[in-house]
């Protein structure tokens, strides 16, 4: 299973939760793993136009530190103003080491 597909498949397969004219698909796994660790999962806002430019959001922390919740008012707002908005989790150190983090953000 490519990727794309797991992605295609969790967009179908997850509840959206909504905030005024704002989608949100929340932990979204972007590895092929079935059961992703919470830093491999992503969150989508999603303005209600069809056609929007998207936002990829990775906190900071210096890879040791940090998740993709503390963006939550962002990509509300962001999303309001017709801006999609995917914030990213990626493994931390010391768990992983170099190059690891750029992996997941390549992946995601």
């Amino acid at each position: 299973m490519s990727a794309s597909t797991t992605a295609a498949s969790n967009l179908s397969a997850r509840p959206t939760a909504t905030d005024g004219n704002v989608h949100i698909l929340a932990n979204l796994s972007y590895t092929t793993t079935p059961l992703a660790p919470p830093k491999q999962r992503l969150d989508l806002y999603l303005p209600s136009s069809r056609a929007f430019p998207v936002l990829c959001f990775i906190h900071g922390g210096g890879l040791m530190m940090g998740d993709k919740a503390l963006v939550r008012r962002l990509g509300t707002v962001c999303a309001r103003v017709g801006i999609g908005v995917a914030a990213l989790n990626h493994r931390l150190s010391p768990a992983v080491a170099h190059p690891s983090h750029i992996e997941d953000i390549a992946l995601a």
